[in-house]
């Protein structure tokens, strides 16, 4: 009876160990196997970038580029103080509503809004930044897009936000990390350890035609297919 039950309080202590190292096993798999078309033969006329805090990774598109005007398309965007002030992209993430709004920085994370964004039960919102393009490296690619793959990221990308009865995204009021300079919106969706905000990155990444992983709850699979 003893040693059972310490068989049990063994297996209990362990089963954490063993789902957090298959996890992180079948993150690195998928991480590595590609999707989408290698090349595409129509010319590229529309640069975006990949940027990463080493965490987290945001899509920076133009703030107007071919038909697409963001000024036009989200609130608080429309004033050109806030979507022109020398920042020519705007940077777009989504992720767990309680983690991006109380989670300004790293020392703001407590237990409970990390588990409530793992969780899956959470609302998800989207922020938006103004922004410059930012200097190649480790973190930072760029990707030059055809008229028709820009086109299928943006209507991934808004398709990501919540809108309202005109067709407008739905901001949150009061919600900023840069005062004038970005902005929350309702988003769409819920953010878990499957879904993560590099996974929402990748699904855009292929819904607009790129190569990427067939899975990538972390930057690293992002950036390897890039530059791959």
């Amino acid at each position: 009876m003893v040693r059972r039950t310490i068989k049990i309080l063994a297996l209990s202590l362990l089963a954490p160990f063993a789902l957090t190292g298959a996890y992180l096993g079948a993150a690195a798999l998928a991480g590595l196997v590609p999707i989408g078309p290698a090349t595409d033969p129509a010319p590229r006329e529309v640069d975006i970038y990949v940027h990463s805090n080493g965490v987290h990774a945001d899509l920076l598109l133009p703030v107007a580029a071919l038909d697409v005007d963001w000024r036009r398309r989200l609130p608080s965007y429309d004033d050109p103080d806030v979507a022109d002030g020398g920042f020519p992209y705007l940077a777009f993430g989504w992720g767990d509503r309680s983690f991006y709004l109380n989670t300004p920085t790293w020392a703001d994370l407590d237990a409970q809004t990390a588990l409530l964004a793992l969780s899956g039960l959470d609302s998800s919102v989207m922020h938006v930044q103004s922004a410059s393009p930012p200097p190649l490296g480790p973190r930072t690619a760029r990707l030059s897009l055809t008229a028709g793959q820009y086109h299928q990221l943006v209507d991934f990308i808004d398709q990501s936000f919540r809108h309202d009865g005109t067709g407008l995204p739905i901001p949150i009021a009061g919600a900023h990390y840069y005062g004038k300079h970005d902005a929350f919106f309702e988003g769409r969706g819920h953010y878990s350890m499957v879904t993560t905000c590099n996974e929402w990155t990748r699904q855009a990444l292929s819904h607009a035609g790129q190569r990427t992983a067939i899975w990538a709850p972390f930057d690293i699979a992002l950036f390897h297919h890039m530059r791959t």
